[in-house]
């Protein structure tokens, strides 16, 4: 019974008209958003699994479960790399997460319909492929390129040679 004649109470206060009532709810939330602010990261700390299943939703459109299920697939690795994540974020340092990489063509900017997310990727690959724009022939081009100047590179330094004499290196003529 007193439940009820808590929200009967509760419910007199309020505005019948709907614009009324947002502008209550608009003034409320100002004059306590210090307390609102102070409860929310509270409840944050304490539902982390919550909070991080609500922002794969909204920004992937895929579950926590599936998340970790890609994760555990991966054995906990860059799908690209094949290597642990080793950046660290600039809020505290605390090392960053696996990027949730998705299809640019299907959805792009960075929020995802969840039927176009690939893999998880470290930041140096997620970060390769969208500057590259999930571009297959660019980033050939660009491996071809390293592959001849490392070979050229190692050309050159076989024919260095060194005099100890002098101290001094010489280069022979190389392709």
């Amino acid at each position: 019974l007193h439940r009820i004649e808590v929200n009967e109470r509760r419910a007199s206060g309020r505005a019948e008209d709907p614009i009324k009532k947002l502008a209550q709810d608009a003034a409320f939330r100002e004059r306590n958003r210090a307390r609102i602010r102070i409860r929310t990261r509270r409840w944050n700390a304490e539902h982390p699994d919550v909070v991080r299943n609500g922002y794969l939703r909204r920004q992937y459109g895929i579950t926590l479960e599936l998340h970790d299920k890609m994760l555990a697939e991966q054995n906990g690795v860059c799908k690209t790399c094949k290597k642990p994540e080793t950046a660290k974020t600039r809020k505290n340092g605390a090392l960053r997460r696996l990027a949730v990489d998705h299809d640019h063509k299907c959805c792009p900017g960075t929020r995802s319909c969840g039927k176009c997310v690939r893999a998880l990727l470290c930041y140096r690959c997620n970060t390769l492929n969208g500057n590259a724009f999930d571009d297959p022939a660019l980033l050939r081009a660009c491996a071809d390129y390293l592959e001849h100047h490392a070979a050229t590179f190692a050309a050159k330094i076989a024919a260095e040679t060194f005099d100890p004499k002098t101290a001094e290196t010489t280069t022979a003529d190389y392709p």
